[in-house]
């Protein structure tokens, strides 16, 4: 199951998709976070990652999860802003 969420601003520039993972607990796991780069840098992503806190609490979460990539560090420093740790690391090696 995968919801999206949406801002319109004459035209939609930003959502996050989600889902949740029962497996152990009850975890809120955002899929995707988009702004459109016209739009970034204007509260659209921490309105729609407020929306997502207030989404995992009614629905009695645990937490909410997400990956980011390394690389993204305006992405990672939002996340940080937000109240957001890291909890592991994923390492690769390409062959």
């Amino acid at each position: 199951e995968c919801t999206v969420l949406a801002l319109k601003d004459e035209e939609y520039n930003a959502m996050v998709s989600y889902h949740y993972n029962t497996k152990y607990i009850k975890v809120l796991w955002v899929d995707q976070l988009v702004v459109e780069e016209k739009s970034r840098n204007k509260g659209y992503a921490k309105i729609l990652m407020d929306e997502i806190k207030k989404i995992a609490k009614d629905e009695e979460c645990v937490r909410i999860e997400l990956c980011c990539w390394s690389f993204n560090d305006n992405a990672m420093e939002m996340y940080k802003h937000l109240g957001y740790t890291t909890q592991r690391t994923i390492l690769e090696l390409e062959i």
